[in-house]
């Protein structure tokens, strides 16, 4: 676990509305930390303004949207955060993982394309040394014959697979911050568990920080070791995992915990193992 008060990122009053209004904010003065190491759980109903809010950290706020607020970056170990360049950061520090993977992947490219375009952008690799790479990156994800995987086309990959091969092609660039966007919302039950165990693994080897969206407080639970609760474009509450499902302090975080089944809630071990500094 990271000693307390080592934020990689600071979201300081991040707010997303239509530009040229004064409407209702989408997302609304969303202030937030992200510890380095750990993994932070976005969880709230379709529509709550979580995966806006995820997008403005990378840039990618659709026009004719307008983001407003502060990010702060410290991938250093020194404390020392600067202000977060979205543009400059994504892909090179930051990457993201998102909901289908099917409408990530390019279905005219082999899987080894997908993964050589951000090795060549950013590792600058070529020849032998990137083939090399993409093998391992596939490895590393838990591909077991990753040299048949390389070859294929998306359309030969189960759902899985495919998205084991957008965590690979997230990692390619060895990232500080992970961003996913749903990632096990359109896998069975089955293979959502697998994601997961393997997005806990490789949080562990590659000392990665997660931000991990959903609308299901269950999964966000899986992972997470603080989540806040977003609804109508605000953070709710906000706490370590445990803590807030046992003693949600919100109606609407009360609603959410509610519609969880006893069974996947944490007990009170894991609030001890998850609050431990």
């Amino acid at each position: 676990m990271t000693s307390a008060r080592d934020p990689l990122l600071t979201l300081e009053h991040i707010t997303v509305r239509l530009d040229g209004t004064t409407d209702t904010a989408l997302v609304d003065g969303v202030s937030l930390e992200l510890e380095r190491g750990s993994c932070l759980g976005l969880v709230g109903e379709s529509g709550s303004g979580k995966s806006l809010l995820l997008r403005s950290i990378v840039g990618l706020i659709p026009r004719p949207l307008r983001l407003s607020g502060q990010l702060h970056w410290s991938r250093a170990r020194d404390g020392l955060q600067q202000p977060l360049s979205p543009r400059a950061a994504r892909g090179r520090d930051i990457s993201m993982i998102f909901q289908e993977p099917m409408r990530s992947l390019n279905p005219m490219r082999r899987i080894s394309w997908t993964l050589a375009e951000p090795l060549r952008m950013h590792a600058g690799l070529r020849g032998a040394a990137l083939r090399e790479r993409i093998i391992s990156l596939l490895e590393d994800v838990g591909i077991s014959d990753p040299h048949r995987i390389a070859r294929s086309y998306p359309h030969e990959l189960s759902g899985g697979l495919q998205q084991r091969v957008m965590i690979a092609a997230a990692l390619s660039t060895d990232p500080a911050l992970l961003l996913c966007d749903e990632p096990t919302t359109a896998l069975d039950v089955t293979t959502q568990a697998t994601i997961l165990d393997l997005l806990r693994s490789l949080q562990s080897t590659r000392g990665l920080s997660l931000v991990f969206v959903s609308h299901d407080l269950a999964v966000v639970s899986e992972v997470a070791d603080t989540v806040a609760v977003m609804y109508s474009g605000r953070i709710v509450e906000v706490g370590p995992t445990a803590a807030v499902i046992q003693d949600p302090q919100h109606s609407y975080t009360k609603m959410l915990v509610d519609s969880v089944p006893a069974r996947l809630k944490p007990s009170h071990t894991d609030a001890h193992e998850r609050t431990r500094a």
